[in-house]
């Protein structure tokens, strides 16, 4: 790690379908409180899988974190965890055992092609805002310069099945 950056507040969503996912959220938010000071967690959703082929219901939460790490540098010990627990990059919206996203990095945007900030699709999927929402209803995205509360309300598709019950994951 180069010189220490300022603590930023980061949101990171965190999705499963493969697998057992409620161990696999478990165990990759563990991994994340290696590099990421753990504020707060979601309750986790059930969705319909965010594809053209059938695949099983995923499982999606997120965290609200703070971080010395840079936006790179964290991205890049989020795709270690998911290489440690046995992602395979098969392409765009395919069943997978763990997927992490960076969401947002503080107010930083970004367009660099390894990392985009916020988030480039986020503001279109219900499960990456509604778990937000459980965290803090009022986070402001920096690029449309809306609430997290505001951009749900106008999705026009949602997946969300259910949320879970709370469990000690």
């Amino acid at each position: 790690m180069n010189q220490q950056q300022p603590e930023q507040e980061v949101y990171i969503a965190l999705g499963a379908n493969l697998g057992d996912p409620l161990r696999q959220l478990s165990e990759a938010t563990v991994q994340l409180v290696d590099h990421v000071t753990l504020l707060q967690r979601s309750p986790v959703y059930r969705s319909r899988a965010f594809a053209c082929d059938p695949q099983p219901p995923f499982y999606n939460m997120a965290i609200q974190g703070r971080t010395t790490l840079s936006a790179t540098e964290l991205l890049h010990c989020m795709l270690k965890v998911e290489e440690r627990m046995g992602r395979k990059r098969d392409g765009h919206n395919q069943p997978r055992l763990i997927d992490l996203d960076l969401i947002f990095y503080g107010t930083q945007i970004s367009d660099r092609p390894e990392l985009t900030l916020p988030h480039p699709r986020a503001h279109q999927r219900d499960f990456v805002l509604k778990p937000l929402l459980d965290l803090r209803c009022s986070i402001i995205h920096p690029r449309f310069n809306k609430s997290v509360a505001q951009l749900y309300s106008e999705l026009s598709e949602t997946t969300i099945v259910e949320r879970l019950p709370s469990y000690d994951g």
